[in-house]
């Protein structure tokens, strides 16, 4: 079983494999998300323009159909003629084709984004192999393509003779009308008809995305001695190395941050150092679960302000803390009166707060939060000795 599980691809492709297959062309399509945007974006033109390319077909049609004997006989004037339809034809598809191609751009980069790799165009010798050819084609990936394929021309074929001879009634029906209100009434009737066939493109479309992006994820999963090799090889790679560090310290920062609104008491410098503590009964002595500087600090007082964690600034007794002790440990023994004293005065705060003290407790006095000498290291000293937060 463990040889099995080796030998699997059963774990998800790293960011490494995945950059790889980037880097020679590999990225996740999807040709019927294309084609059903291009549709829509057609369609929506189409709607929008409606009454500008009936004018324009009118006006052709009238042009094209006006000419007297003298004109009839003139080549020069029947060029000139097929020239301006031409011109105008143009005019009138413009919009629709650039909707279209636009549409269909978008519906291609949609799923897996702007990619030029001049790797993926260079000649491969393997590419002229007929032995991979053939594996290539007898691909669970190409019956899928090819079952996909069918399924839409079966699907559109069978939508289109409905929609068409439900129709041919209204289209026979047509000869007994004017020209104008018959050619709205059959421009009206093709677009139904096309719109119910382009149905099954849209209901594929929407399977399509979704197994493509399934599909590419699962052709690029690595299995467990891959997935250890790939470590073993970066384990000497710097970026990766300071990548792994970077993601570490943001992990521990969230779960510090999260901490904070735990803390009974935050000691700040007031603007420089923070610290939160917390403490219950049972504990051999409080706990620092949280400290920072600058912006960390900010931050940590920004949270206990938003959970109402009591503030306290006594520049020393914060200097002390974040110099003197690590995420999780208790205090020192040395720093036990202090933080005594800070934790006496969290308690009648929150005794007022419960309407059990008739006023707010007095902050404490500097001299009753004095630190020993030698743990206070002073601004410049713990700035410089503290470890970046």
């Amino acid at each position: 079983m463990a040889e099995n599980s080796d030998v699997e691809k059963t774990e998800p492709a790293s960011h490494q494999r995945l950059d790889k297959a980037r880097s020679e062309g590999q990225v996740p399509r999807s040709r019927e998300l294309g084609t059903c945007l291009a549709i829509f974006g057609c369609g929506a033109v189409l709607w929008a323009s409606a009454s500008l390319l009936w004018e324009k077909t009118i006006g052709v049609m009238r042009d094209g159909l006006t000419f007297d004997a003298a004109s009839a006989a003139d080549p020069g004037h029947m060029f000139h003629v097929l020239g301006v339809a031409a011109v105008a034809a143009v005019e009138a598809a413009a919009p629709v084709l650039i909707a279209a191609a636009v549409a269909g751009v978008v519906g291609a980069l949609a799923l897996g984004g702007w990619l030029f790799t001049p790797a993926a165009l260079a000649p491969k010798a393997e590419r002229l192999n007929p032995i991979s050819g053939a594996a290539r084609f007898f691909s669970a990936q190409t019956g899928a393509e090819l079952a996909k394929t069918l399924l839409k021309s079966v699907l559109i074929g069978a939508l289109g003779y409905l929609a068409l001879k439900r129709a041919l009634p209204q289209l026979v029906a047509l000869s007994n009308e004017a020209f104008v209100p018959a050619s709205v009434h059959a421009l009206s009737l093709a677009l139904a008809c096309c719109l119910a066939a382009s149905a099954p493109i849209v209901l594929i479309a929407l399977f399509d995305a979704p197994w493509q992006a399934h599909s590419y994820a699962k052709r690029l999963r690595m299995t467990k001695d891959e997935v250890r090799r790939e470590l073993k090889e970066n384990e000497g790679d710097p970026h990766v190395k300071g990548r792994i560090r970077q993601q570490q310290r943001e992990i521990a920062r969230h779960r510090m941050m999260s901490e904070v609104a735990k803390a009974n008491v935050v000691v700040t410098n007031p603007t420089h150092f923070a610290v939160a503590l917390v403490y219950a009964p049972g504990q051999p002595a409080p706990r620092l679960v949280a400290k920072g500087r600058g912006a960390v600090a900010m931050k940590i007082r920004e949270l206990a302000a938003q959970h109402r964690v009591p503030v306290l600034e006594a520049p020393p007794l914060a200097r002390a803390l974040y110099a003197h002790v690590e995420l999780g440990d208790t205090i020192p023994e040395a720093l036990f009166a202090a933080v005594a004293r800070v934790l006496a005065w969290v308690y009648q705060l929150r005794r007022w707060e419960s309407g059990l003290e008739p006023a707010a407790p007095d902050n404490p006095e500097p001299e009753a939060l004095a630190v020993p000498l030698g743990f206070d290291p002073g601004p410049a000293r713990a700035d410089a000795a503290a470890v970046p937060s």
